[in-house]
């Protein structure tokens, strides 16, 4: 699943209609693995706080949205959440800032010094717990972007492939083959 949240500025009406339609689009999604949602959330998360451990990891960079509003969009994430049963994957991988940042402000290099003044972390990945086992790394890569001021964020994912899952999934298709009115006639 992508997404694109509007930004901390937009009315709250707006802001909260995007994490309802999130939330029942994410809900809709079915997976065998695990769903996992990237995206543009516009929310700075800051620091984590009490009781974020299970969706906030030790790696979280910048700082919370300056313009105080009714409801920041950092709080309307957290909500998203904690209901859908995900973390914020990009805040369990450490490194070096340069990987974690996804996004500069207008009138800033890529190649400029990593300040929370002039990056931030808005691209991310949400993903439910166990799925982030299967996370190879996550990050940034700031030589890619080009007429953005957003980065590419590279998550390779590493999964197994059960035998007798195969198998299955393998009669299944031949039963359904079965259905085809030519291949019953042979």
């Amino acid at each position: 699943l992508t997404a694109y949240a509007p930004h901390n500025a937009r009315p709250l009406a707006e802001r909260a209609q995007f994490y309802t339609d999130l939330d029942n689009a994410h809900r809709q999604c079915s997976a065998d693995v695990g769903r996992v949602l990237l995206g543009d959330l516009n929310a700075r998360l800051g620091a984590r706080r009490p009781g974020e451990e299970h969706i906030i990891g030790p790696f979280s960079f910048g700082r919370e949205a300056v313009h105080a509003v009714e409801m920041p969009s950092r709080e309307l994430l957290m909500e998203f959440c904690e209901g859908a049963g995900v973390a914020v994957a990009n805040t369990f991988f450490g490194g070096a800032a340069e990987q974690q940042v996804t996004f500069m402000e207008a009138g800033v290099s890529p190649s400029d010094d990593i300040s929370e003044h002039k990056f931030a972390t808005l691209d991310l990945v949400l993903c439910e717990p166990a799925m982030l086992d299967h996370i190879v790394e996550l990050q940034a890569v700031r030589s890619a972007a080009l007429a953005t001021d957003h980065f590419l964020v590279s998550v390779p994912l590493r999964f197994t492939r059960s035998s007798a899952r195969g198998e299955a999934r393998k009669k299944d298709a031949q039963r359904q083959a079965l259905l085809n009115p030519d291949i019953k006639r042979a």
